[in-house]
């Protein structure tokens, strides 16, 4: 169920009653934005994965996100859970930078937590 589109990035993310319902696309050249509109395409899920930015104002969008004084995400170190139950955070977002292998780890056990939950939800636990 997972598409990938090249050479394009999401210029804006479309919400109906409160859930998000497609993304907004343009091309893109040498990873920049175009003008060039590529239309939507609907989804239900949203992954957003920032690599070792700090983007403080992306994670103060999100409703009960925490970041500490050195611009981390506040994450449980076990799950990567937020204060927001659709969010969760892990590696270099979390810890500013350590190795790749802490940030293997730290990736796998949100993963885990990530699936576990939506796993729940689809057998209709809610969340």
């Amino acid at each position: 169920g997972v598409v990938v589109v090249p050479n394009t990035l999401v210029k804006e993310v479309e919400v109906v009653d409160g859930r998000v319902s497609s993304l907004r696309l343009v091309r893109a050249e040498d990873g920049k934005p175009t003008e060039m509109d590529r239309g939507s395409i609907a989804v239900d899920l949203v992954v957003v994965a920032t690599g070792q930015a700090r983007l403080r104002d992306l994670v103060e969008a999100f409703e009960g996100v925490e970041i500490d004084q050195r611009g981390h995400i506040v994450a449980d170190a076990e799950t990567g859970a937020t204060g927001n139950p659709k969010i969760f955070a892990a590696g270099d977002a979390c810890n500013g930078g350590k190795e790749v292998v802490n940030a293997v780890d730290e990736g796998q056990r949100a993963a885990s937590a990530i699936n576990e939950k939506l796993m729940s939800v689809s057998v209709g636990e809610g969340g």
